[in-house]
C-alpha cells in the first residue's frame, strides 16, 4: 500500500510541475501579447498614424481615422493586433465581415437632457 501511495504522490507531483509550466507559459503568452497591443501604434509597419489611432479594447483594439490629424478623414481603419499564431475570435470575425460587406454604419445620439 505504500507503494502505491509514493507512486501515485510522484505522479502528482510530475503532473502538478507541468500544469505550473503550463501555466506560466500561457501567462507570458498573454503578458507579451497585451505588451505588443500597447507599443503596435508605434512600430514601423503599424497600418496608421499613432495620432490618428483610438484605444478601444473590444470587440476590436483600435480604431483609426486617417486624414484626421490634417482635418479631413479619408478613411476609417478597424485594426486588430494579433501576436503569434492567434486567431480572431468569433465577434471579431463577425465584425470584420460586417465592415467587408458594408454594413457600418454612422449615427449621431443626442441625450433628452
Amino acid at each position: 500500500m505504500k507503494i502505491g501511495a509514493l507512486l501515485s504522490a510522484a505522479r502528482t507531483g510530475r503532473r502538478m510541475k507541468q500544469e505550473r509550466a503550463e501555466a506560466v507559459r500561457r501567462s507570458r503568452a498573454v503578458l507579451g501579447g497585451q505588451m505588443a497591443e500597447k507599443i503596435s501604434p508605434w512600430l514601423p509597419d503599424f497600418p496608421a498614424d499613432p495620432t490618428e489611432v483610438h484605444f478601444l479594447g473590444s470587440p476590436v483594439d483600435f480604431i483609426a481615422f486617417s486624414g484626421a490629424a490634417s482635418g479631413c478623414v479619408s478613411e476609417v481603419l478597424f485594426i486588430e493586433v494579433k501576436t503569434g499564431a492567434s486567431r480572431l475570435s468569433p465577434v471579431e470575425e463577425s465584425l470584420q465581415k460586417a465592415v467587408e460587406q458594408g454594413r457600418v454604419r454612422y449615427t449621431v445620439y443626442r441625450p433628452p437632457l
